[in-house]
């Protein structure tokens, strides 16, 4: 179980994820959703202990099987990266070394962890790559990735971030700047994967037709704050808040022929200088009352779905 408590995150002395709390067991997905700038990218780095320089956990932590992650040395995290939560990336072309091949570095992500000769680690990374559908890869393991279409990299992280068997795999933006078809390709993948080794998968988007398709729960985030966490099914029959309500507004139609425009949410994120107190979304609110420039406390409203909108108190 993956457990993340009261999480806040700064960088240079401004909150920018703030009091995030979700919880995760294998076999299960959830959906972390939001625009940019929302602070889920943010949020995945703290998870895996790989914040940059800048930036600092100030409050809260993650525990995984009750072992708290929070506050590990460097050398205890590197022992939990990859063998019990491995991460994809939002970019392969940068995340890949351009000067190795795809081969050894899928074997160094295995020799990490276990004691096992290169030749071993060779049929390994063999299989892997053979299990995210990368075609014939044992006549291309000496291909670097900018040979590789983006296609083909991406399964090259998945399989780097499979390479030990994780308990739980986080996904960054796992399906940008691939075509659609590869995009679907890709998700289908990940869900067989996390199916068949029983694996709990956070996956962070912008696109709710990807949600749709994936999640067992979502959460949604606004300005370094989740403000609805529900599962699958009540989010899409019964948005709560506003932003939530917004997003899935945003959505095309393809039954309605009579939709000439889609509808927008007005305005921009804040930036963390400008985010102070109260709702964060009320300046872009059309539902905005007086009190929402006070501190919102978080409801479940159902059983399960969890909302922060001075709505429902």
């Amino acid at each position: 179980m993956l457990e993340v408590c009261d999480l806040t995150v700064s960088i240079d002395g401004l909150a920018i994820v703030r009091r995030v709390n979700f919880l995760l067991r294998r076999g299960e997905t959830l959906c972390l959703v939001g625009e940019s700038g929302c602070g889920k990218s943010m949020t995945a780095l703290a998870l895996m202990g790989l914040l940059p320089e800048n930036a600092c956990i100030l409050e809260g932590e993650v525990r995984l099987n009750d072992i708290r992650l929070t506050g590990m040395s460097e050398r205890e995290l590197c022992a939990v990266r990859g063998r019990q939560i491995g991460m994809i990336f939002q970019e392969p072309m940068t995340s890949l070394n351009p000067v190795l091949p795809i081969g050894r570095q899928v074997m160094e992500a295995v020799l990490q962890h276990e004691r096992i000769s290169r030749r071993e680690a060779r049929e390994r990374a063999v299989k892997l790559l053979m299990s995210v559908g990368f075609p014939v890869p044992g006549e291309r393991l000496g291909e670097y990735p900018h040979q590789l279409s983006g296609g083909l990299r991406q399964r090259v992280m998945i399989a780097m971030a499979l390479a030990c068997s994780p308990e739980f795999l986080i996904a960054d933006e796992p399906t940008t700047a691939l075509d659609v078809t590869i995009q679907g390709q890709i998700l289908v993948l990940l869900k067989r994967l996390a199916r068949e080794r029983d694996m709990g998968m956070a996956l962070i988007t912008h696109d709710l037709g990807v949600v749709f398709d994936v999640a067992d729960h979502i959460a949604v985030m606004y300005a370094g704050e989740i403000v609805e966490h529900a599962s699958h099914d009540d989010f899409f029959a019964r948005p709560l808040h506003p932003y939530a309500q917004g997003l899935l507004a945003c959505l095309p139609d393809i039954g309605n022929p009579d939709i000439k425009r889609l509808p927008t949410i007005p305005g921009t994120v804040p930036p963390p200088a400008a985010r102070g107190t109260g709702c964060l979304f009320r300046e872009r609110c059309p539902r905005a009352m007086s009190r929402c420039s006070n501190p919102v406390p978080s409801v479940e409203v159902e059983q399960g779905h969890i909302v922060s909108c001075h709505i429902y108190i």
